[in-house]
């Protein structure tokens, strides 16, 4: 029987600490723990409410109080747990949504970038001069390198796949989901057999100082998480229960082997264009204190577990 917990707000640091030991390792104090909780995938700007051409605004405040977190038993032992961020408020059930049939297997992979100049902090390795909010138009050192990692896995492992390399946030920054909203479905208009649509970018997060934040799953190896919208903006979205679904079967299955890979799921109000298919996801890989070394490492893991789970008999 699978579990749940509700955890009230005053748990979150120690239900977080357990969750996500690479920010709690990298801030080191209490406080500076709770600052980069409540960003915990706080930068994805809001989606319009009005017409789907509107040009995008800025970023969506932060919640007034610390969301509450459900913890999701993966196994009947509860071995695994998938923690949820809840910061849309909205209702589902964690049973029912794991008892769905898998939809996402035996198709192509779509892989976009609503914010494809989304980059991070120069290495030894790949030493290049960002700009001030740590972007660049350079496929060599933002998250597009990141999509050619998975699609390189997820290749060899026998999966079909696109990658779209345009950098939908240039020249317009505003414009930027309208315009991965219309690459995506012209990609599902020439590719019925697209399952999945993966839109790849870097999470941003700063404690109480301003200080960047890096998220390790170990040393290494960036962070991910999985940002899934829902209708709670008032925007028709009747697909956002599968494709939360898919997030948490996907999380489930890859957390077996590799249990400190993900950060908490991340429900949010907005769609983000995941009303356009099931099996829609954002996933944030690292943040921009992390390095492209740590990023890829993380997207190799991923695009292997994720080509692993879609061939899985």
């Amino acid at each position: 029987m699978k579990k749940i917990y509700i955890l009230p707000a005053i748990s979150l640091a120690l239900c977080m600490a357990a969750a996500a030991r690479g920010p709690v390792a990298a801030l080191g104090n209490p406080a500076a723990v709770r600052a980069a909780l409540a960003m915990n995938g706080g930068l994805r700007p809001a989606e319009p409410a009005a017409a789907e051409t509107s040009a995008e605004p800025v970023t969506e405040p932060a919640p007034a109080a610390a969301p509450t977190y459900q913890r999701i038993a993966a196994t009947a032992a509860a071995e695994t747990e998938i923690p949820v961020s809840n910061l849309a408020d909205a209702d589902f059930s964690p049973a029912e949504l794991l008892s769905m049939p898998d939809e996402q297997r035996g198709g192509t992979v779509l892989i976009l970038h609503t914010h494809g100049s989304e980059s991070y902090a120069p290495s030894a390795k790949y030493d290049y001069k960002p700009e001030e909010d740590i972007r660049t138009e350079d496929t060599d050192f933002n998250v597009v390198r990141v999509g050619d990692e998975i699609e390189r896995a997820l290749t060899e492992k026998g999966v079909s796949v696109i990658h779209d390399k345009t950098l939908c946030d240039q020249p317009s920054y505003n414009a930027s989901y309208s315009k991965s909203m219309a690459i995506a479905k012209k990609y599902l208009n020439e590719n019925p057999d697209i399952k999945i649509i993966l839109d790849v970018h870097r999470d941003s997060i700063e404690d109480e100082d301003g200080q960047a934040v890096k998220v390790l799953a170990r040393n290494g190896v960036a962070k991910l998480m999985f940002v899934v919208g829902t209708d709670k903006s008032g925007l028709s979205h009747p697909l956002w229960r599968q494709n939360l679904a898919f997030a948490l079967k996907l999380q489930r299955s890859i957390s077996q082997s590799e249990p400190e890979l993900f950060r908490a799921v991340n429900l949010r109000k907005n769609r983000f264009n995941q009303q356009l298919s099931t099996g829609s996801l954002i996933l944030e890989v690292g943040t921009d204190a992390n390095t492209l070394d740590e990023a890829l490492a993380a997207a190799r893991i991923f695009g292997q577990k994720l080509g692993e789970y879609l061939t899985k008999a």
